[in-house]
């Protein structure tokens, strides 16, 4: 079967496929199966018959490839579906931060260096950031130029930030107020913050490749996850955003529109244009609010998730959706159309119910 057709097969079929190795020569080496549109899963390495057979939970997601050469040949074995997210296992409270955390007003600062761990910390009464982890060119963020991509990776985990706020709070518009700040690669885990002003968390500039799990983010006045250009790349596993406040004037999940910046979608490869793309949500819940005005035009910018204009490829897996709001608001444009925004056994427990598609222009 050629390439072309490889979209044509259901996602359940098993299929040997070639791949190019490091010397870029093809070899037979996997079984894959079909992901998304373009995209397959690496299921069971290939096993020459020594050794423990590796399991298949043990694999699945772990690499991913790109098919690069013809299909050897397909195999008519179902793989059978994931079930749905369990009912009686949600909602659920991620893992709480472990150990005595050292509790430090201001900001804890992880940008110096390339790679750092920071573990066991508590931030609290800061009027900027909590934690704080992007190296900016110059002597301040206001000049927008972006730094090189950093080489290592941060490691941030069992850390707790809140009352992160301005006097007055939200006075930042912002360009702070914020729990954690991720700007660099992080591999972040049992990270918890609430009444932080403006967001608990913001992932942008260098942020790509980036890991969570167990993030709790509740009790906000606002965002509890911005996303930022670029975002790209970042897996947010068994997390909790927007529990604790019913109303709210913005989504507990929000991603920035895609617009026209230079600097970013030179290195990003975006047409001239920066957003966020490429990001996975499983086993998540999300908290949806109403707006403080249900009857005011704006009110469709206020869900558990909303993803503005030209956000692409982000994937939302065994995702559950609490009311009394609406659950997810996605565009209708895309900055590429060929990778939608994806939905795969996800509970919408809500009055307000299913996605629904905006109509928000790409800058």
């Amino acid at each position: 079967m050629p390439l072309e057709n490889l979209d044509d097969l259901n996602e359940s079929w098993r299929l040997w496929l070639i791949e190019k190795n490091a010397q870029d020569k093809p070899t037979q080496s996997a079984i894959w199966r079909k992901q998304n549109p373009g995209e397959w899963i690496k299921l069971a390495a290939y096993h020459n018959g020594t050794g423990p057979r590796p399991t298949l939970a043990s694999l699945v997601g772990q690499e991913k490839v790109e098919i690069v050469d013809a299909l050897i040949e397909a195999r008519g074995v179902v793989v059978p579906p994931p079930p749905p997210p369990d009912p009686s296992t949600r909602p659920f409270t991620p893992a709480a931060p472990q150990g005595t955390l050292v509790k430090k007003t201001g900001i804890q600062e992880l940008r110096d260096g390339d790679g750092a761990l920071t573990e066991k910390v508590e931030v609290t009464s800061s009027t900027n950031f909590g934690f704080l982890n992007q190296r900016w060119n110059g002597s301040a963020p206001a000049n927008q130029q972006l730094p090189p991509p950093s080489t290592g990776t941060w490691i941030l985990r069992d850390c707790k930030a809140h009352d992160i706020a301005a006097s007055p709070p939200r006075s930042m518009d912002g360009t702070g107020e914020v729990g954690f700040q991720i700007g660099e690669k992080t591999i972040g885990e049992r990270l918890e913050a609430w009444n932080c002003a403006w967001m608990a968390m913001c992932t942008l500039a260098n942020c790509a490749g980036s890991r969570f799990k167990d993030l709790n983010f509740h009790d906000g006045p606002h965002v509890d996850l911005y996303m930022e250009h670029v975002s790209e790349d970042i897996v947010f596993d068994h997390c909790s955003f927007g529990k604790g406040a019913s109303i709210r004037d913005a989504s507990p999940l929000n991603v920035e529109w895609t617009y026209m910046d230079a600097v970013y979608a030179a290195r990003y490869g975006m047409g001239g244009k920066a957003g966020s793309r490429n990001c996975t949500f499983v086993n998540c819940d999300f908290f949806c609010p109403l707006s403080p005005d249900e009857s005011h035009w704006s009110a469709y910018h206020v869900a558990g998730a909303f993803l503005d204009a030209g956000t692409y490829d982000f994937r939302f897996d065994k995702c559950y959706f609490y009311g009394p709001g609406r659950s997810v608001g996605h565009p209708q444009h895309l900055l590429d159309p060929t990778k939608p925004n994806q939905f795969i056994n996800c509970i919408y427990d809500n009055a307000k119910g299913a996605p629904y598609t905006h109509g928000n222009l790409i800058g």
